[in-house]
């Protein structure tokens, strides 16, 4: 595997003036944005409320495995909290539904997995998500390591081509805490899955 980001949030402490620039690329945080103590009850974690994202532009990958922490401090709206995007336009999308499970909507936006599990409100969850771009592409997402959602052959290429160049990751009207976030490719002979 090839390491092409990692954020545990545990440096800042202006939201507005230190996430970007930095390690992020671009993002839109108002002043709800901020870091509080972290998921391991130490250090920072972000949180994001309402319209708030940060965004990180990738070299073109196809394959690939995004891992972060997420908390909700209240039920959510019914939002998205990834989005993976090539050329500016979506891919697909890992939302949480008013029922607190986590669903991935397809590049035309239908739903084409939710978990069964639902999330419970104040209570720090790992979440994994292994993805290949392609119209008959594939998404797994694993909860604190338990296989939640596995599509298969389903269209999560909205674009001309079979990759994502930009990574987003938002707060909803509910608000969401996020630390220890990683992204890799699926290169190499170990850590790759």
């Amino acid at each position: 595997m090839a390491l092409i980001f990692i954020e545990g949030f545990d440096v800042y402490s202006s939201p507005e003036t230190e996430l970007t620039p930095g390690k992020w690329d671009s993002g839109s945080v108002s002043g709800f944005a901020f870091f509080p103590t972290g998921r391991l009850g130490i250090n920072k974690c972000l949180y994001l409320f309402h319209a708030d994202y940060m965004e990180k532009y990738i070299n073109n990958i196809g394959s690939f495995v995004v891992g972060l922490a997420l908390k909700m401090p209240f039920s959510p709206a019914g939002e998205t909290f990834l989005e993976f995007y090539e050329g500016g336009i979506a891919n697909f999308k890992v939302q949480l539904n008013t029922s607190r499970k986590i669903e991935v909507t397809n590049a035309a936006g239908a739903i084409v997995g939710t978990s069964t599990m639902a999330l419970s409100v104040g209570v720090w969850y790992y979440i994994e998500i292994k993805a290949n771009i392609g119209n008959t592409g594939s998404v797994e997402v694993r909860v604190d390591s338990n296989t939640e959602i596995n599509a298969t052959s389903i269209d999560i290429m909205n674009s001309a081509n079979a990759y994502i160049d930009n990574m987003r990751v938002r707060g909803n009207t509910a608000g969401l805490s996020i630390d220890d976030l990683y992204l890799l490719d699926t290169t190499g002979a170990i850590n790759n899955d």
